[in-house]
């Protein structure tokens, strides 16, 4: 059977911020955003979830936003992985139902908010079924964005 093995997506890492003094940051950790292996051929999408975490030393509110990724030319529908020119689509969501997607709050997208020292902030990620593509290792680099 023919399998489509998918590298992690989230891979980089961007803090953005001020504050007025050292005590004032924030720290990001990501679960890696990883498919395993795709098979074109199953009639649901396949659907992994992980956790982006956000830790400040003071409480504050954040704005966690991803970007639409490197292989997708600027639209986040769809989120597009790449292997050697062929385009696996996906998407990143902030609800198991899959109707919010992810993104920096424009284009239809939603940034997630929090008003507190400590955050972890679930998302679930799929790829829709039937994507008959030349068999191999696909990938895409999402940059997130905490603002606080």
């Amino acid at each position: 059977m023919k399998y489509i093995n998918v590298l992690p997506v989230i891979a980089l890492l961007l803090l953005v911020g001020h504050g007025d003094d050292d005590s004032d940051s924030c720290t990001i950790t990501a679960d890696s955003l990883n498919f395993g292996e795709y098979y074109y051929t199953d009639s649901s999408p396949l659907i992994v979830s992980g956790k982006i975490k956000v830790s400040c030393r003071r409480s504050r509110h954040t704005e966690v936003k991803l970007d639409a990724g490197q292989n997708s030319g600027g639209s986040f529908s769809p989120r597009q992985m790449d292997s050697e020119g062929n385009r696996l689509s996906y998407n990143i969501y902030t609800d198991s139902k899959q109707t919010e997607i992810w993104g920096d709050g424009t284009a239809g997208t939603v940034a997630q908010f929090s008003k507190k020292k400590k955050t972890k902030f679930k998302y679930y990620s799929s790829i829709p079924p039937g994507q008959n593509l030349q068999s191999g290792l696909y990938a895409d680099m999402v940059i997130i964005t905490v603002n606080w």
